[in-house]
């Protein structure tokens, strides 16, 4: 949103004006010999937060009167919290027309660490929380000054109101905090087991996991004194005062995992103990997780790491913002309108992971249809091709999820295009301009022209053995150029022309 900043003097033209001061100048209220700038903003009011884990800095701003600035600090203690919200209704009262008490505060507050919370609970109303990395701090850094640039943004509404979460969505990620807690003690763990065995010539982690079947048998015999005859075993074999390492790693390892396993399980009890909110009304936990599941490579975990983290699907608007905040959404970066990057948006990273891991399984698999459009994708990159239909299938499955989660209804294909039909006149593979090599490999498997090649173009063409991605970029390119009326091949069957260019109502085709 673009904020129109007029600097007012009366009885003077827009040409006369003196230069602009700087932004800091502008929010300094001691300056009052120089004309102050009004923000021409819907809103009449702002008020800005700077949070600290001792205290927090409370600036309140009016838009088009000459009271300035009206700032205090008050402690984080839950008193001080209620008290900081209870003057800033006060002032607001006192100098800003038509504000009632009862109104939700509007405010614009930075979220530093989590001390940002505690306000967040006792101020509840509409906020607007900032990065501290996109406030743009002044030149002079200062917490009051802070806070009133915050309350300069409130007024013009440069930042959007931030999503709430519920005290039982809220209670739902601290669960799932400590499982990913768990897991990433167990990850450290067998880092450090796998540290400390190749210190004494132990490398069999390269040939199998430390802390599977396999490697906790070899781990164990090196602690019980025996000397296994494993490859990448040191026949020297471990220390005793060694020994005890291993034994605690190994130990601190199935704590770690039985503390994952527990709150995971809890996790799952607690949201199917609750109604979650969706556009259709409330949902119970367990049918809600049904739905989630029903979305193609989204299992029990991805559904959990949806719900922690999206909570409700009311938050956004379209699909688009969906990608976006999933970390699903390329962007590009131009300059003179040429394209030099593209790049991934910042999004939420414990999604992006699960989404982008759940679409490389599909691709890698395809045996369904978001499989088999990403493979097909992957086959026809020169370059990264795994990594780009992966990415494309990520976007997909969080835009489905999304849909399921706001109607409350299984996954369906009904309504997506992964696949086209080409209406092309029959000639051969010469005519096509495919070499021996591409022209032998497509004639093996029974293609001889083009019409063939349409027909399997969404198929088994893009497993075919010798048909590389040079080969389906040239055919792509083909179909594309010579294709009549490109439709979805959900609502076109497959022609039925035959070697001869006659289609069914007996003409002969134009070549």
């Amino acid at each position: 949103m673009s904020v129109q900043v007029q600097a007012v003097a009366d009885g003077r033209d827009d040409c006369d004006m003196e230069p602009r001061a700087r932004l800091e100048d502008s929010l300094n209220a001691s300056d009052t010999g120089r004309e102050r700038a009004r923000v021409l903003s819907p809103f009449a009011y702002g008020i800005g937060i700077d949070c600290h884990s001792r205290f927090i800095q409370v600036c309140v701003r009016f838009a088009l009167s000459s009271e300035g600035e009206h700032e205090r600090e008050f402690p984080t203690s839950w008193s001080g919290l209620v008290d900081a919200r209870r003057w800033a209704i006060s002032q607001l009262v006192e100098h800003c027309p038509g504000f009632q008490e009862n109104e939700q505060l509007r405010y614009t507050i930075e979220s530093t660490g989590c001390y940002h919370l505690p306000v967040l609970r006792a101020w509840a109303g509409v906020p607007s929380v900032v990065n501290p990395l996109l406030a743009a701090p002044t030149r002079r850094k200062t917490d009051v000054l802070d806070a009133r640039l915050l309350a300069y943004h409130a007024i013009t509404g440069l930042w959007p109101a931030s999503f709430m979460a519920t005290e039982a969505l809220q209670t739902l990620r601290v669960l799932w905090n400590e499982r990913i807690e768990g897991r990433r003690v167990a990850v450290r763990c067998s880092n450090r087991l796998n540290n400390v065995m190749l210190r004494f010539g132990h490398t069999y982690g390269a040939s199998c996991k430390l802390m599977d079947s396999h490697g906790r048998a070899i781990a164990e015999d090196l602690i019980s004194g025996r000397k296994p005859r494993v490859p990448g075993v040191c026949p020297d074999g471990l220390g005793d005062e060694v020994k005890s390492v291993i034994a605690g790693l190994i130990t601190n390892f199935d704590k770690a995992v039985e503390h994952a396993d527990s709150f995971q399980r809890e996790a799952i009890k607690f949201i199917k103990s609750k109604s979650w909110p969706s556009h259709m009304g409330e949902c119970e936990g367990a049918k809600l997780l049904e739905f989630l599941q029903s979305v193609p490579g989204v299992g029990e975990i991805t559904a959990v790491v949806w719900l922690c983290e999206v909570g409700d699907p009311r938050r956004f608007a379209h699909s688009k913002q969906v990608g976006a905040y999933c970390g699903s959404d390329p962007s590009l970066k131009i300059s003179a309108g040429k394209v030099t990057d593209s790049i991934r948006r910042r999004g939420n990273k414990r999604l992006h992971v699960a989404f982008a891991q759940a679409g490389l399984r599909l691709v890698a698999r395809h045996n369904e249809a978001f499989g088999n459009w990403g493979y097909a994708m992957a086959r026809r990159q020169p370059k990264g091709g795994m990594k780009k239909a992966a990415s494309a299938v990520a976007r997909r499955l969080c835009c489905a999820m999304w849909h399921v989660h706001r109607t409350l209804t299984p996954f369906s294909y009904e309504k997506y295009k992964l696949s086209r039909s080409f209406d092309v006149p029959c000639v051969t593979l010469r005519k096509m301009g495919l070499n021996l090599a591409e022209r032998t490999a497509l004639g093996l498997a029974g293609i001889k022209t083009s019409v063939d090649v349409a027909a399997a173009w969404n198929g088994e063409i893009n497993v075919m053995k010798g048909v590389g991605p040079a080969c389906l970029r040239k055919l792509q390119s083909w179909l594309e150029a010579h294709s009549r009326q490109p439709k979805d091949c959900s609502s076109v069957e497959r022609s039925s022309d035959g070697p001869g260019g006659k289609s069914s109502t007996g003409k002969k085709r134009r070549t």
